[in-house]
């Protein structure tokens, strides 16, 4: 996540209805993301919000919505360490399904990002 609103405003304009755009929030009530969901939401494009916090506004927003243990976590960065290593783990397991899909194109990929 970059801090850069408008740089992601932009990015979201790019998308389309055949998009999906997966935002992450251990508390789903940061407001730079409710926003992006919000700016997706209105231009039609699927939401899917990962968060720790079923009744959260990213996760009442989200068309999908995946919820990571949390186990009592308070939603603060340093004490979320179960919920913040699950939602690791959901992007781990989400990049290598989609990588799958098309094994040439994350080759070239991977290696435009070693050069």
């Amino acid at each position: 996540f970059y801090r850069d609103q408008e740089m992601w405003k932009t990015f979201i304009g790019y998308l389309e209805s055949s998009d999906l755009l997966i935002l992450f929030s251990n508390s789903g009530e940061t407001p730079a993301i409710i926003e992006l969901a919000e700016t997706a939401l209105r231009k039609k494009i699927p939401v899917a919000g990962i968060v720790s916090f079923s009744g959260s506004t990213l996760a009442r927003l989200a068309n999908f919505s995946i919820l990571t243990e949390n186990r009592g976590e308070l939603p603060i960065r340093l004490g979320a360490m179960t919920s913040r290593t699950a939602q690791f783990m959901i992007v781990d397991l989400l990049t290598i399904l989609y990588s799958m899909g098309d094994k040439k194109r994350s080759w070239n990929y991977l290696e435009k990002s070693y050069v």
